[in-house]
């Protein structure tokens, strides 16, 4: 065998080990998280959720990932409300359901979790599953951009240039009577 040849194949044999490798270690943490998931935890769980979800270091299936992503926001962890939100708003491993999908950002959002005001304050903004009511979306995306969300400062400012004066004030009392509600 030429030089070359046995070069290429020493190369081969090399990537596949790798690749081996690493899928091993995929298993072995999905295994790890599995057992975590199982006894409850709910940070184990939202991570197995986001392996089904991608299909990374877990077979694609997006009914399982709202399986895992249910569990975790039932024991109300705002990151997976938040990913079950988005499973609802797609329509991913659900049918798509915008009410439901406002329920758990609105759950989220009401634990100071800005990104789940954010999603939120798009859904008003919009009437995805709710009303377009404005007042609210800008209320909602002025608590996310208080916290330093960017998205949620660029929504609040558009949705401000197209409010008045009046709808203004109301979503700064309304941002006032949420905060109350989430700082109990």
């Amino acid at each position: 065998m030429p030089r070359k040849s046995l070069v290429v194949v020493v190369g081969v044999l090399a990537v596949a080990t790798v690749a081996a490798a690493k899928v091993a270690a995929q298993d072995a943490m999905l295994q790890l998280l599995l057992d975590s998931a199982r006894r409850g935890d709910a940070r184990a769980q939202l991570s197995v959720g986001r392996m089904y979800e991608s299909g990374s270091g877990a077979p694609r299936n997006q009914a399982e990932a709202v399986r895992w992503f249910r569990a975790a926001a039932e024991q109300g962890f705002a990151d997976a409300q938040v990913a079950l939100g988005h499973m609802y708003l797609r329509g991913d491993g659900v049918p798509e359901n915008h009410a439901e999908a406002v329920w758990w950002y609105r759950s989220a959002a009401e634990q100071g979790f800005a990104s789940a005001q954010y999603y939120l304050g798009s859904m008003y903004r919009f009437g995805w599953g709710v009303p377009e009511d404005h007042v609210a979306a800008y209320a909602w995306n002025d608590l996310a951009a208080a916290q330093g969300h960017a998205m949620s400062e660029v929504a609040k400012e558009s949705i401000r240039s197209t409010m008045t004066r009046d709808q203004i004030a109301r979503a700064q009392r309304l941002r006032a009577e949420i905060l109350v509600r989430i700082n109990r």
